[in-house]
């Protein structure tokens, strides 16, 4: 049959319940109409979403209930209030608009339940009602004793488990799972649960609100307590001391951190409340709590993100280092694309002077990351790195905690500076403690010593500089190296005109042209004054030059306006040249050049060999290490094995003493890279063959004369540029090595990459005896 329809929002009505409802949409005012212009019957049917004003069959739960309308009253306001009377259940099969309202098409659904458990069903379920009653709050007495009643009446009758459902403060989709329950038998035993659910949330408020109650009253009677405390410390003259607490419990209040670390200080407050202000404990306790509130838990740098910008700013403050330039940039471009810290931590490995650290202030610049400076030169203690135990007296954080607390966030740039100096002792390793720090997968619940709580590390970047790789491989695997070279002459000369000169003038208050630095002079400076792979001494000449000037000025009355600097001057201001510059030796017998690499960069080693009357001694002189030794005594072998082949005496040692010397003897020398070089200057001593003195080479020899590759080639060859070596001999294994070397620097060379010591022997000796 076809009956207006009222859609209901969070409301439901039950059979044989009379009920207020307040109804404004203008399409349910139409349906109310129709129905009373009709017999005043009308569907009933709750919305599933009450957020719908028009909805459709489908937004409508399927069982409602047939009502009746008793009364019908027009609000001024435009609403209708009316009394309806639930009938029964029914289905809505159908759902159409007609005259701008609702009708449906229902069919009566039918109890088909047996009767026989229903009486039982029934004391029970008013057992439980009455237990519900009790508790809540929300149900009359007079209710509970009309439903009573009602189960006397008709215990089995549905009128009493539907009156039971519309007295719940349940959900509306429960009274309607209620509502949807044709079968007697079902619905009371689904009404039972739910009042056992109810029933059971009920008492444990109950206990909730008991323990609540007594939280408070405990919280009052210590508060009433203090406040009789704070009377008798006003009275004795102590409230200062309290009122500095109450504002540290204030700040920790308001700071924002953990729960727990929140929790922890709130138990270091109580403890400095019950200690007397003189104590030396108490102090302990306050400088605790100084620096955890003093850490960033949750602040950070505002991260630029503008890749463009960061090229442009390391090309302007930094000159050549394009492979530095180059991981850095691709650093920046992870972060931004991924916005977390990429997965390693980078080494800027380098000699003094190349700009590592000025690297990593551009940098945080170009991130805007605030940068930490942590010296790591001499540290022997790992409490420099985790901190000290509060246990002892005049303990504190570690270096990267108290550097993070001091700049206030959590995502800085730490450069770790000279990690490669830090040394062990009785007091621990840091090598160790740093393995925990820089490695990204268990930083981010790094633990000091001295605060105790876990503090996040993972969104700081790290870097480190050094000047060798001699760490422990450990910390070695966690850090990406990338090599840093020194810089040739004409890069100096570049960075001299473009970075220092400028600098020193603005640090002097000097007019640009005061002082005219020509090419030609730098050059002698670089070769004369400085021997080094950076440029930090060469800013100290250029300083010097500035010093002296204003100087000669002040003291002058005849005061130079400009000059242009040249030798005469130089020697003035710098003194006389300290090195030589270019080719070391003339041409002679016993006497090459060799490569070493030092952790100052790249170096020309003087290798020298004689033979002398005697007993086949063999003598090794210029503070030479172990290894290096060896390398003479295999160099020996490699040349009596083929005495022969070169019309050599194999018994020339029977009658001779050899002598290898490396000058500079106050420097330690070793490593097995001057091997090739050392077989070369015997066999010229031996066949009396002169060595090219504009030739340099390096690698290792083994006893069958085969040339094994070595490091720090790059560093090598930009050394013998610096010292106007023509001719290098480098080992064949190291041919890829010459891919990183500019090109311009390979052209200045005749470079032979070579396997045996035949092949060297070709290249570096002359073809003519000396006589």
């Amino acid at each position: 049959m076809l009956i207006p329809c009222l859609p209901l929002r969070d409301i439901l009505v039950f059979p044989h319940i009379n009920m207020p409802l307040f109804v404004g949409r203008k399409q349910s005012i139409n349906a109310l109409e129709a129905a009373m212009n009709a017999d005043k019957h009308i569907v009933l049917a709750t919305q599933k979403d009450p957020r719908i004003d028009d909805p459709a069959l489908t937004e409508l739960y399927e069982i409602g209930v047939f009502a009746t309308i008793l009364q019908l009253l027009k609000l001024p306001d435009g609403t209708v209030k009316i009394l309806v009377e639930g009938k029964y259940r029914v289905k809505l099969t159908d759902l159409q608009s007609k005259n701008q309202y609702l009708f449906s098409e229902v069919i009566k659904v039918k109890d088909e339940s047996e009767a026989a458990d229903q009486v039982l069903m029934s004391a029970t379920l008013l057992s439980l009602f009455k237990e519900y009653g009790q508790l809540s709050k929300k149900i009359l007495l007079e209710e509970i004793n009309q439903i009573s009643e009602i189960h006397l009446e008709s215990a089995g009758h549905d009128l009493f488990v539907d009156r039971i459902a519309a007295s719940l403060s349940i959900p509306i989709k429960d009274k309607q799972k209620i509502l949807s329950t044709i079968n007697l038998n079902h619905r009371q035993k689904l009404v039972i649960n739910i009042l056992n659910s109810e029933i059971n949330l009920m008492k444990i408020e109950k206990q909730v609100q008991k323990r609540i109650k007594k939280q408070v009253e405990k919280s009052q009677r210590e508060y009433y307590l203090s406040e009789q405390v704070k009377a008798i410390q006003q009275e004795l003259g102590q409230d200062s001391e309290m009122n500095e607490i109450d504002e540290i419990k204030a700040k920790i209040d308001k700071k924002r951190m953990p729960k727990d670390i929140k929790k922890k200080l709130n138990i270091e407050i109580k403890k400095l409340k019950s200690m007397p202000a003189t104590s030396s404990e108490s102090t302990v306790v306050r400088n605790y709590i100084d620096w955890i509130l003093a850490l960033p838990f949750y602040k950070k740098s505002g991260v630029k993100h503008d890749l463009l910008a960061a090229h442009n700013m390391l090309n302007q403050d930094h000159y050549g280092l394009l492979e530095a330039k180059e991981r850095i940039l691709e650093y920046l471009a992870v972060y931004q694309q991924t916005k977390m810290v990429s997965g390693s931590v980078l080494c800027l490995l380098g000699p003094p002077g190349v700009g590592k650290t000025s690297l990593c202030s551009s940098m945080a610049t170009a991130m805007n990351r605030k940068l930490i400076r942590i010296s790591l030169g001499g540290i022997h203690d790992e409490s420099e790195i985790r901190g000290h135990r509060r246990t002892y007296v005049g303990s504190m954080p570690g270096r990267i905690m108290q550097k993070i607390a001091q700049v206030g966030v959590k995502n800085p740039i730490i450069l770790l500076d000279e990690i490669d100096k830090i040394s062990s002792n009785v007091r621990g390793d840091p090598y160790a403690a740093l393995l925990e720090v820089l490695d990204l997968e268990q930083n981010s619940h790094f633990h000091d010593n001295y605060l105790e709580v876990e503090f996040d590390l993972s969104e700081v970047v790290f870097i480190a500089t050094a000047n060798s790789m001699d760490m422990p491989e450990p910390l070695l695997d966690r850090m990406e190296i990338i090599q840093i070279p020194g810089y040739t002459e004409a890069e100096k000369i570049q960075i001299t005109q473009s970075f220092l000169i400028p600098k020193q003038f603005k640090r002097h208050a000097m007019p640009p042209t005061e002082i005219q630095f020509t090419s030609s002079i730098l050059s002698t400076l670089i070769r004369k004054y400085t021997k080094e792979a950076g440029v930090r001494n060469l800013n100290r000449e250029i300083e010097k030059i500035c010093r002296k000037f204003i100087k000669n000025n002040m003291m002058n009355e005849n005061k130079l306006k400009e000059i242009e600097l040249n030798l005469t001057h130089l020697e003035l201001y710098n003194g006389i040249p300290k090195y030589e510059a270019n080719l070391i030796f003339k041409d002679k017998v016993g006497v090459i050049n060799g490569l070493a690499w030092t952790s100052f960069g790249g170096e020309i080693l003087s290798i020298e060999a004689a033979l002398l009357s005697g007993k086949g001694k063999i003598i090794k002189t210029g503070s030479l290490g172990e290894v290096m030794q060896e390398s003479i005594q295999i160099s020996l072998s490699v040349v009596r094995s083929r005495a022969q082949a070169f019309n050599l005496n194999p018994n020339f040692l029977m009658d001779y003493d050899l002598h290898v010397h490396l000058p500079e003897g106050s420097t330690p020398k070793d490593g097995p890279s001057a091997g090739a070089a050392i077989c070369v200057a015997i066999f010229s001593v031996l066949m009396n063959k002169m060595i090219k003195s504009n030739l340099a080479m390096t690698g290792e020899i083994n006893l069958n004369g085969h040339l094994i590759s070595v490091g720090g080639v790059k560093e090598k060859i930009l050394a013998a540029h610096r010292h106007g070596i023509k001719t290098l001999i480098i080992p064949q294994g190291n041919s890829q090595s010459l891919k990183e070397i500019d090109e311009k620097i390979k052209a200045s060379f005749d470079i032979y990459t070579l396997s045996t010591i035949e092949e060297v022997l070709d290249i570096a000796l002359y073809p003519f005896p000396e006589s």
